[in-house]
């Protein structure tokens, strides 16, 4: 990804991966099936796949069932692919359920994800971290500012 990637730099770092539309439109519709056989099960027993059975017929009920697999798998999917995606912030990688940056230099030259130590770098920064892989230092002098690496 780069840096160019990412319209919004803000300094804030979110707590927890936001969902696309479609996927929370296939984990809506997924819950909502969900939700109606389950109540179904419980009013009528078994017997309702019985009716359902001899209404739609095997091949069709077994092609809803796999089409709801498939629309769950693909939602958790792009729940997993959504956060490892890495965004550039404050001249640093973040994940999105992540709030430890990772090494831009390994993940620029080597394409690893190395996440940075904290450390205690000078009293007045408010934030330092250093990559225990190619012992790069980097800081910022508060929470609005960029971190900047230190040769």
């Amino acid at each position: 990804m780069s840096k160019s990637d990412n319209p919004a730099n803000s300094g804030a770092i979110p707590s927890q991966p936001t969902l696309g539309p479609a996927t929370g439109l296939a984990l809506l519709i997924t819950a909502i099936v969900t939700a109606v056989a389950v109540a179904c099960l419980q009013f009528s027993g078994e017997r309702i796949f019985d009716e359902i059975l001899a209404a739609i017929g095997k091949k069709l009920f077994l092609q809803v069932i796999l089409v709801l697999l498939a629309i769950l798998s693909y939602c958790f999917y792009l729940l997993v692919k959504n956060s490892r995606r890495l965004s550039w912030r404050r001249c640093l990688y973040w994940a999105k359920t992540d709030q430890t940056p990772f090494c831009p230099v390994c993940y620029e030259t080597k394409g690893l994800r190395v996440h940075l130590n904290t450390i205690s770098f000078r009293a007045e920064c408010d934030q330092a971290y250093s990559c225990g892989t190619c012992k790069n230092v980097y800081f910022a002098e508060s929470l609005a500012k960029d971190f900047q690496k230190v040769d």
